[in-house]
């Protein structure tokens, strides 16, 4: 039987935490983009950049391939963001009877 230790992961008990998964969300965007951009260098694979307008607006100008935006425009490929809380909290209530465990798409 499996003790568990303070600080430790118990990875078959499902997060029921709203601020746990938003948490654990934040420190995993930085590894799943850069498995992205591996993937995208090896299939040859494409991101959208924006451009900024002087009224501070932005549009998606082009896609460019990331073997040709990294390290030259890569700060202006428009990456995708975490799931804001307001609509992780709708889904939880409309469609999740508010189990947070059955939230997967926050980031």
């Amino acid at each position: 039987q499996n003790q568990l230790r303070a600080g430790l992961l118990d990875p078959t008990s499902p997060v029921t935490c709203l601020d746990q998964l938003f948490a654990q969300a934040r420190g995993l965007d930085p590894i799943l983009r850069r498995k992205v951009q591996e993937w995208a260098l090896a299939s040859r694979g494409k991101f959208p950049i924006k451009r900024e307008h002087s009224d501070g607006s932005e549009e998606t100008a082009q896609f460019v391939k990331w073997e040709d935006a990294r390290g030259v425009c890569e700060d202006q490929v428009k990456w995708g963001q975490l799931k804001s809380p307001d609509r992780a909290i709708e889904k939880l209530l409309r469609s999740y009877r508010q189990d947070v465990s059955c939230l997967l798409d926050v980031c």
